[in-house]
């Protein structure tokens, strides 16, 4: 028990990597395009990632949990559900404005593309982050009790 709080300890503090990471992706993505004039309606129209930071801790907990018990199943499972209900989302919920007034339709079109690509990289990004650091932590409490068992087996070794 205590090596698989030690690993969700380790999991737990490491997410804060991928917040950084999926912050970094997002930025660069920004930063690299801001010659792009766009207005504040689409501002708002891309603006926040409501619960985002919340599915990214809960993501990392359940692999963890997963992977310990040696279900990886589990993993596959909630990545083909993650996919389809982004796609859904996409294709039903999200409609994307044919035009928005005061800004060209190339600008639009340009606007899109560099949104649609902030939005797939930090899914990718924070999924495969949330991934490793979970193995991570598997890992690292994994061999924290195979260290105590080695250590308790020598010292009953000690006395027998």
């Amino acid at each position: 028990m205590l090596a698989f709080l030690l690993g969700a300890l380790i999991t737990i503090l490491l997410g804060r990597v991928t917040a950084y990471l999926v912050s970094r992706v997002g930025k660069e993505i920004r930063h690299s395009n801001q010659e792009l004039s766009v207005n504040e309606d689409w501002r708002r129209f891309i603006g926040g990632n409501e619960g985002g930071y919340i599915l990214g801790c809960l993501e990392r907990i359940l692999f963890y949990c997963v992977l310990w018990d040696d279900k990886p199943i589990v993993v596959g499972g909630w990545l083909a559900f993650k996919v389809a209900s982004k796609w859904q989302v996409w294709a039903n919920v999200i409609s994307l404005p044919e035009s928005i007034d005061g800004l060209s339709d190339i600008d639009l079109k340009v606007a899109k593309r560099i949104w649609g690509n902030e939005l797939m990289a930090t899914f990718l990004v924070g999924t495969l982050s949330n991934l490793v650091i979970a193995l991570l932590g598997v890992k690292a409490g994994k061999s924290f009790q195979d260290i105590v068992i080695s250590i308790v087996e020598f010292i009953v070794s000690l006395f027998t």
